[in-house]
């Protein structure tokens, strides 16, 4: 026992002595990186001669931010990788080389901080590196202005996406070649705002300076925006050119204009108003009034008889009459309005149209025997895409005595005074 005992302190002594043996320097490198870059953090240990199993190995990468918190982006322990950022990644084939070097793909702003990397083999390692992300500005500048004559103009510089928030926004006017700073103008006026946050963690500003036309000499001047930032090895410039415009002369005269303006105003009321009247007219009127057939109260066979339908209310164009007849046996054969369904003989062709203005009467002239006695006489009325049918039953009377006329052939003598002779006259 006392011999187990003290193989399990030296064990303990032998691990103090490795742990402060594999301790790095103090040093901490410093990494610059451009935003969805890839980066390699470099983590360099003492290569073993034989690593037996990978449960021997234990490694661990985490970073403190820049709000002083620590969180873990990878570890590698009992031969498993444990992946807490994605996108980096540690190469297990360089591990027995001695390199745990961490990749991290498409970086972020909120990637920035330091990073440790420890590894247990079991002697202790230990390696930090500052990693600065950066992100460079764009520029939106248009490339040509113009300043109306008597009038100011105002030119915009957008700066977007950059990082850190810390930049610098100047403007010079450029006449020729000379060159000065913008505040040195007493005819121009520059305004730059705060800086915003972008949703993916860099910034934008946007800056602009104002000018008078007679700022411009000899009809054109440039404006430059220069822009320092820490990833700008020197001041960025990008330049607009502004023009001076004469003003734009009215086309048309203010008389000439409202003259126009009336016109076209009573041209639309005039179509709106002939528009609801023709809607109105086709659409909205009432459907024409459609009398019942009138016939002589007495109808006698053989005797011409007129059955008259008279229409109000539509123009003569807009009415079409049709007659028809029906033998006595047809008459349950016939049920409906429509022209379609009617049965018996079409004698519309018998029939002739009155007309007084908006007054029509439709005659049809029959001559009846007492065979053709309740005879059904329809007409129907086609007015307006509508149909409207009238029926009567004429009831026929036994005949009516009918004076004759009579030609009584008299034969006349003539005698001859002298011959004697008779002869017809």
């Amino acid at each position: 026992m006392e011999h187990l005992r003290n193989i399990k302190m030296m064990i303990k002594v032998i691990a103090i002595v490795l742990y402060w043996r594999g301790s790095s320097a103090d040093a901490t490198r410093r990494i610059s990186v451009l935003v969805s870059a890839k980066v390699t953090l470099s983590c360099l240990f003492d290569k073993l001669s034989k690593l037996a199993e990978w449960s021997a190995l234990t490694i661990e990468w985490n970073v403190v931010d820049k709000h002083a918190e620590k969180s873990v982006v990878y570890t590698f322990e009992d031969g498993r990788a444990h992946v807490n950022r994605d996108g980096s990644v540690v190469d297990r084939m360089q591990l027995l080389e001695g390199d745990a070097s961490l990749q991290l793909r498409n970086v972020t702003v909120g990637d920035g901080g330091l990073y440790t990397c420890r590894i247990i083999t079991p002697v202790v390692y230990t390696e930090t590196t500052l990693l600065e992300v950066l992100a460079r500005p764009s520029l939106s500048l248009p490339e040509t202005a113009a300043v109306t004559e008597g009038q100011e103009k105002m030119i915009q510089c957008d700066i977007t996406g950059f990082y850190p928030e810390k930049l610098s926004v100047t403007w010079h006017i450029q006449n020729g070649s000379h060159t000065v700073h913008a505040s040195a103008n007493l005819l121009s006026r520059v305004c730059t705002e705060m800086s915003t946050r972008n949703p993916d963690g860099t910034f934008s500003i946007r800056s602009g300076i104002t000018l008078h036309s007679s700022a411009v000499k000899d009809g054109e001047m440039h404006i430059i925006c220069q822009v320092e930032h820490q990833t700008f090895s020197r001041p960025y410039n990008r330049s607009v050119t502004l023009t001076v415009q004469a003003p734009s002369q009215p086309l048309y005269s203010a008389v000439t204009l409202i003259a126009v303006t009336s016109v076209i105003s009573l041209l639309l009321v005039t179509s709106v108003v002939g528009g609801a009247l023709l809607l109105y007219t086709y659409f909205c009127q009432a459907p024409p009034s459609v009398s019942e057939i009138s016939l002589p109260s007495i109808v006698y066979a053989r005797m011409p008889t007129d059955l008259k339908c008279t229409i109000r209310g539509a123009r003569r164009r807009e009415v079409k009459v049709k007659w028809f007849k029906l033998r006595s046996g047809d008459d349950s054969a016939v049920q409906s309005e429509s022209v379609s369904l009617l049965v018996g003989e079409d004698l519309s062709e018998q029939a002739c149209l009155q007309s007084d203005g908006t007054c029509h009467t439709s005659v049809l002239t029959v001559c009846l025997t007492v065979v053709e006695d309740r005879t059904e006489y329809h007409c129907v009325v086609l007015c307006r895409g509508k149909s409207f049918c009238r029926k009567t039953t004429v009831r026929v009377k036994g005949g009516k005595l009918v004076p004759r006329a009579y030609c009584i052939h008299i034969t006349l003598l003539c005698l001859p005074k002298q011959s004697g002779e008779i002869t017809w006259c």
